[in-house]
């Protein structure tokens, strides 16, 4: 089912994309998550991280003791001056004060679980109507979940009536899809508050009366759609001056909402300084200690902690970095960590020998001579630009009311965005080896040669297709790439009793390696042609 369901998902998300928009984000839109934290913080750029408040400012849940490094950071009373915390970027802002501003971020209960799905289904049939005849096949009956708590006994069965399954290929663009006629009543409803919505992620941003409305509005309309808010489990991120005119309003309305200062918002951060400060350092301290483990593991597994390093692990901070701005600085443990302790576990080298210019080599790209190590502290300016100009579009249509939104557009902006981040960087590196090679021709030439020998290290090791490496195969041509020695080289040849180096090993006749490198090749052959016809009519010349 998976599979059929994939298959027909890959062919008919673009419709669904088109037919969401700028409305829920979470229907295949590329950049969509990132789009909307740039959206609430274009109109409010207090919450990059503001610095003035009015008052003592009250950390929730903080305790100073726990906390030294927050000790005496209580903003002053005196609002005077330029807020060091708010986004430089403030042409389109609309905070007003003495008006309740600030961003609800509302919680819903279950949501996937219990959407109505006769609605979804009327809802799929009318405006994504490519995938409407599959949905219905999936969605027509109840499903059965099979629950054995003891065995020997007839197992539990549980009828699922409503919502999307967990796991289903199609949830998210049915979930999107299918929220859509709330989305857009309460848009029009109340058009004075940006409401970015990522499935049931919703929220809205702007004056506190405005932003009670769009609560409100959510609790009378949304338990028809199977959208069951629960504002006491919802939060709003204000600033202490505006909290009571923010409770006022949701109180008005009948609405009891929890304030604070500052909340992870889609892997994001909005709210002040000091609050952006303690959720950073604890995802950084986070991370270091994965870094810190994964080195440990990298001694007898090099290969399989570098793919997960480079094609998973750091781009959960990149994300951060790309929806937060001004991060660069709380990297400097996390790079630490990668320099003292990862870089040497792959090499097998001392953490000494990872001096500037050789880890510098190693952040760069495996085209440009290095292994993709990137080092967080300088990409987060880099990568937070590159994000704000990728959705550049999308923020303008969320924000603009005279911007239409296209998506057509947005992803030809995107990948323009995408192209220029990607070949400044490669300008940078190049430029970086020219400079290094300079009055070092050896050196230049190393450099040459492995930024075109190096697609080894972009493959994602597997046994089945013949790419995964042992320990010592990876570490050594890791070495190699980088003028190092192999580690336990012998001291004389085996075939002629000659002193070992690389150059002897790579081209004695009566040595070993040369024959081994022969047979592997010729083995390889003969599978691959067996597997193409018929192994009985493959045979290895003697």
């Amino acid at each position: 089912m998976r599979l059929i369901s994939d298959v027909v998902h890959e062919k008919c998300k673009n419709t669904a994309t088109i037919q969401c928009g700028n409305i829920n984000l979470c229907a295949g839109l590329p950049a969509g998550i990132e789009g909307s934290l740039h959206a609430v913080r274009k109109i409010w750029p207090h919450s990059a991280g503001w610095t003035h408040d009015d008052g003592v400012e009250v950390l929730h849940n903080i305790d100073e003791e726990d906390h030294p490094e927050l000790a005496g950071t209580s903003t002053a009373a005196n609002d005077t001056g330029i807020d060091p915390g708010v986004s430089e970027d403030d042409e389109l802002d609309r905070y007003e004060p003495n008006t309740g501003f600030g961003a609800g971020l509302y919680d819903a209960a279950n949501a996937f679980g219990s959407m109505n799905r006769y609605l979804m289904l009327w809802e799929v049939a009318h405006r994504w109507n490519k995938a409407s005849r599959f949905a219905f096949n999936r969605y027509r009956h109840h499903g059965l979940v099979f629950v054995r708590d003891n065995p020997g006994k007839p197992a539990i069965v549980l009828h699922l009536k409503e919502g999307v399954s967990q796991g289903c290929v199609f949830s998210m663009d049915l979930y999107a899809v299918g929220l859509l006629p709330l989305a857009e009543g309460m848009r029009a409803e109340i058009p004075e508050a940006l409401q970015p919505w990522f499935a049931d992620d919703s929220g809205s941003a702007g004056r506190a009366n405005d932003n009670a409305r769009c609560l409100k509005y959510l609790c009378v309309h949304g338990p028809q759609y199977g959208y069951f808010p629960e504002p006491e489990k919802s939060w709003y991120v204000c600033k202490l001056r505006d909290e009571e005119v923010a409770k006022a309003a949701f109180a008005a309305l009948g609405l009891t909402i929890q304030m604070t200062r500052g909340k992870r918002y889609l892997g994001g951060f909005l709210g002040s300084e000091t609050t952006k400060h303690l959720w950073l350092n604890e995802m950084v301290e986070g991370w270091t200690q994965t870094v810190e483990i994964l080195a440990k593991i990298a001694v007898k597994f090099p290969q399989t902690v570098y793919a997960g390093f480079t094609f998973c692990l750091q781009n959960k901070w990149q994300y951060v970095q790309r929806v937060t701005s001004d991060t660069g600085a709380f990297f400097a443990p996390l790079e630490a960590a990668i320099r003292k302790h990862l870089a040497p576990a792959f090499m097998g080298i001392d953490p000494g020998d990872v001096d500037g210019d050789f880890r510098q080599v190693l952040t760069h790209g495996v085209k440009m001579g290095g292994m993709a190590l990137r080092n967080p502290v300088d990409t987060a300016s880099y990568v937070h630009e590159a994000s704000k100009e990728t959705t550049s579009h999308l923020i303008s249509s969320l924000i603009e009311p005279g911007v239409r939104f296209s998506v057509g557009r947005h992803k030809s902006v995107a990948t323009e965005a995408r192209g220029n981040y990607k070949s400044e960087r490669l300008q940078r590196e190049l430029a970086y080896l020219g400079t290094r090679g300079e009055g070092k021709p050896a050196t230049k030439r190393r450099d040459k040669r492995n930024s075109r020998a190096g697609l080894w290290l972009s493959v994602i090791p597997s046994r089945i297709n013949g790419t995964w490496l042992s320990a010592n195969e990876w570490r050594d041509n890791v070495r190699l790439r980088y003028n190092l020695q192999p580690l336990d080289m012998p001291q004389l040849c085996d075939g002629c009793q000659a002193p070992m180096s690389v150059e002897h090993a790579l081209s004695c006749k009566c040595g070993g390696l040369v024959h081994i490198r022969h047979d592997d090749v010729a083995d390889e052959w003969r599978h691959l042609c067996g597997t193409a016809t018929t192994f009985g009519r493959v045979s290895r010349e003697p």
